[in-house]
């Protein structure tokens, strides 16, 4: 489809504005950082984030589990941190005994009981079942790594990707060990990967035309495929 939004640093091209917008943020480090520390140069995006930085100033944290003694920045944080004790789960699945602690966790699951995916990117028609879902998968097409690595120039979409790469590049524990093979990595899920090379499972499959793999990351390379054609 048509693209009239370009980039005016690189040849990118995108068929919203929005996109553009957040593109434009991977030639530059900023964003909006309103909440200031009182005792360093550190800004957040939101109070809460600038509330557990500052605890690392003053040691500030006055909510106490008195179960374990746990201490908290925020009343909120504490609340989270109970149900861990208490095993309270007060959202349940109306159609199966599935319950969570949190109500986002429980909106999550009932998308599985739909198949409702509500969520769809205009520059390809990708569909997902959560906002934040399709908001990672935008990234694919505006080039947002927001996420960096603190010891290198590694970026990625997500941080769990981050944390994966810290793991197997930075601190070269590769701790687990194939017992068929000899093979070691520092990921766990790497290595879950790996052991269906000597399995044969392929547990993602393509809905459109059958493609099965043993990665989750191949199968959303394939699905790209469909979106062209």
């Amino acid at each position: 489809g048509e693209k009239p939004f370009a980039c005016t640093k690189c040849d990118s091209k995108f068929g919203r504005r929005e996109y553009l917008i957040k593109h434009e943020l991977t030639h530059s480090d900023y964003r909006p950082r309103p909440h200031k520390c009182p005792h360093c140069d550190y800004a957040a995006m939101n109070k809460n984030t600038l509330a557990t930085h500052i605890a690392r100033h003053t040691d500030d944290r006055p909510y106490v589990c008195e179960e374990c003694g746990y201490r908290a920045v925020t009343q909120s944080i504490l609340n989270k941190h109970v149900q861990i004790h208490t095993g309270e789960k007060p959202f349940k699945c109306s159609e199966c005994d599935y319950k969570a602690r949190k109500r986002s966790q429980l909106n999550s699951h009932m998308l599985r009981h739909t198949g409702e995916k509500p969520y769809a990117c205009e520059e390809c028609g990708f569909r997902a079942a959560r906002r934040k879902t399709l908001q990672m998968h935008i990234m694919t097409h505006t080039g947002e790594k927001p996420y960096k690595c603190p010891h290198c120039e590694y970026r990625c979409t997500v941080m769990a990707g981050v944390r994966k790469h810290v793991e197997a590049v930075h601190t070269g524990d590769k701790r687990h060990l194939c017992d068929q093979c000899g093979y070691r990595t520092a990921n766990p899920s790497n290595m879950r990967t790996h052991k269906m090379i000597h399995t044969g499972e392929k547990p993602y499959k393509c809905d459109a035309c059958g493609y099965r793999s043993n990665s989750r990351w191949n199968l959303k390379t394939h699905m790209k495929t469909h979106a062209k054609a």
